[in-house]
């Protein structure tokens, strides 16, 4: 999608302001079902902040300590 229109590029920053706090909602209520949130520390599920390279590139998160 941003190689055809490169200049929606200036939107990926507020888009990612905008759209954390839902996919948050939606992150623990996955976890929630699967028994898995209480594993997981609900402040660091909140407060992670995530950069425009890491949404738009091939990244995943580090595996939580056990």
């Amino acid at each position: 999608m941003l190689g055809d229109s490169p200049s929606l590029r200036s939107e990926v920053l507020r888009l990612i302001e905008k759209e954390t706090p839902r996919a948050v909602q939606l992150a623990i209520l996955d976890l929630e079902e699967h028994g898995e949130f209480e594993r997981m520390a609900p402040p660091t599920i909140r407060g992670a902040p995530y950069t425009e390279d890491q949404v738009l590139g091939d990244w995943f998160p580090d595996e939580p300590m056990r």
